[in-house]
């Protein structure tokens, strides 16, 4: 069913009385799956069984649907910030208590018809936990150092070590500078531009002595080091023993994933699939990454140059030669397409072969997130409780064009100055609505805590919360009572939203127009088997559309125009500027 409006959808209701008769009922009573989810974070070693039951019981009378565990430390500020008197302190993450109540909670969630889900690692953001124990491990970034000499004579330098900068991204609080450096190459780069490999005339110590030809030369030392990236704010017994894995080796994505799934399979057993069904990925907030220990294989594979003469221009983005913008879009080109195969294509594969599905927020890195949204099984973006905050379009329009029909969203995201215990659902409601009209069908609120006080406690509300973070749902919200109604008109326009798909004409490469066009990845559209039937523009999903459109560009992939041009002869209709030059080397 096409919702192109009430028009239509009326037209089909009167064609069919048993599928009106569906829909009708569907919409007075939304089943579980159409309801809204929430994040259920636990904060630190304050489970216990009488809490999980209490809190599960709550969302279903609530009318939520289903919820995804966080496992954060016992307080949040700006990241971590442990509390000294924790009530029961051996029961941290990861210890035999930990997966007595993961376990009691997955058994309650089955046992009340609700999906329940864990983030992937502790604490948010991406891909890590105390197994990645090791710098080498870790996230790595280019580093270097240089000097500008005269030529035509005999060169005698020392270049130290690059400076290794701290990690600054979201929970840079206690990140130490990174103790390990790896060299790459030394190079040499002209007043023209041109880049000479000088590694031979250098010794481990970074002294170079070299024959200069005529001219100014700028000598580098370029190496890798790691980012020092880490989940957090993660629970109070791992704080500062957790690294984020590297995103663009696949052994090391392999092994974050084989220390994330096996325990799950060893510790829940036949809960796996029923009462776990799903794994997380959150909105990727652990900084950039442009190194790997295969990268400069990978980029020959898939560009068919060496990089590393050329990386003086990816480590200096002031340093002008020719050519050198065009090795620049080739070098962000394959961090993305590695994000996208070791990391995302990756993550998927492996959850799915555990019997789960991947809800992820593949947005806010250097990758695609059009591609990204359009391998997860529930892709979702997020949005905030302010007014300037909208849904990432790249979500749903990639999404869309990949045949995802469960787009979700983190949702009514906080401030500390937006959420402070003022919201209502008249508050809220808004936000959700701008939310639906931008293709989300599906919202993950943001966030209920895990309470730990029992039933003879509510004297403590509004309980336990996330620190100053997110709009505070739960039991012991003021207005958990009369919100029922405010969770069934958001339960039941998420079931009519799921029950067809959103109508766009306009099919994009690589970025959508904001709400009027799906986009599909430059990568995917090359490999995918693009049709064209009675003028329309077909993809592998179904999705069709009657024009094609490019970015304000003059520069196109020859590869892309090959396709481009078969389906013009097709009858496809495309809009774009006459391109005039590749963007890359290749």
């Amino acid at each position: 069913m096409k919702k192109t409006g009430f028009l239509i959808l009326f037209s089909i209701i009167i064609a069919s009385p048993t599928f009106s008769q569906d829909l009708k009922d569907g919409f007075r009573n939304p089943p579980m799956q159409y309801r809204p989810y929430a994040w259920w974070h636990w904060m630190g070693p304050t489970t216990n069984y009488i809490s999980i039951k209490n809190d599960l019981e709550a969302m279903k009378e609530e009318g939520l649907g289903g919820a995804t565990i966080f496992n954060l430390t016992s307080e949040v500020r700006q990241s971590a910030w442990p509390m000294s008197n924790v009530w029961w302190p051996w029961q941290g993450y990861r210890s035999p208590t930990y997966w007595e109540t993961l376990a009691f909670a997955c058994a309650e969630a089955r046992r009340l018809g609700l999906d329940l889900g864990l983030h992937n690692t502790p604490g948010y953001s991406t891909l890590g936990g105390p197994w990645i124990d090791s710098e080498d491990k870790g996230m790595q970034h280019l580093v270097k150092r240089d000097s500008l000499v005269a030529g035509g004579r005999r060169v005698s330098i020392k270049l130290d070590i690059p400076v290794l900068p701290p990690y600054t991204n979201w929970g840079a609080e206690g990140k130490k500078i990174p103790d390990e450096y790896h060299d790459i190459a030394f190079l040499a780069v002209g007043e023209d531009g041109k880049c000479l490999d000088i590694t031979g005339f250098a010794d481990d110590s970074g002294n170079v002595c070299w024959e200069a030809p005529e001219g100014k030369w700028r000598i580098f030392r370029i190496g890798h080091a790691c980012t020092m990236a880490r989940p957090h704010p993660v629970p109070d017994n791992i704080i500062g023993e957790a690294m984020e894995v590297s995103k663009l080796d696949r052994d090391l994505v392999n092994y974050h994933w084989d220390n994330v799934l096996g325990p799950l399979k060893e510790r829940l057993n036949d809960r796996i699939g029923t009462g776990l069904s799903h794994l997380l990925v959150d909105s990727y907030e652990c900084g950039d990454q442009n190194w790997s220990k295969t990268f400069r294989d990978d980029f020959i594979r898939l560009k068919g140059y060496d990089p590393v003469p050329w990386l003086p221009f990816a480590v200096d983005p002031g340093l002008d030669a020719p050519l050198a913008d065009r090795f620049r879009h080739d070098f962000k080109d394959v961090i993305a397409i590695l994000y996208q195969e070791n990391c995302w294509d990756l993550s998927k594969e492996r959850v799915n072969q555990a019997g789960m599905k991947l809800c992820q927020e593949a947005y806010w890195g250097p990758f695609s997130t059009v591609a990204g949204s359009a391998s997860s099984d529930i892709p979702m973006s997020e949005f905030w409780t302010s007014d300037n905050s909208h849904v990432d379009p790249d979500v749903p329009a990639g999404a869309r064009a990949a045949g995802r029909t469960l787009i979700g969203a983190e949702a009514f995201s906080g401030q500390p100055q937006d959420s402070r215990f003022t919201e209502d659902p008249a508050f809220l409601r808004k936000f959700a609505e701008k939310a639906f009209a931008a293709g989300i069908n599906r919202l993950y609120l943001h966030q209920w805590v895990l309470q730990w006080y029992d039933e003879d406690s509510y004297r403590w509300k509004p309980g336990l919360t996330m620190g100053w973070w997110g709009t505070h749902f739960g039991k012991y919200q003021t207005w958990f009572e009369p919100a029922k109604a405010f969770f069934r008109y958001l339960s039941r326009t998420q079931y009519m939203l799921q029950q067809g798909e959103q109508v766009i004409d306009f099919l994009d490469l690589d970025k959508p127009q904001d709400g009027i066009s799906d986009a599909i990845d430059t990568r995917d559209f090359l490999q995918a088997d693009v049709s064209v039937k009675e003028g329309r523009i077909v993809l592998p999903s179904g999705r069709s559309y009657a024009i094609m459109g490019f970015p304000n560009s003059d520069t196109m992939l020859p590869e892309v125009l090959d396709k481009l041009g078969k389906l013009v002869e097709q009858g496809a209709t495309v809009v774009a500027v006459k391109p005039v030059a590749s963007p890359g080397l290749s």
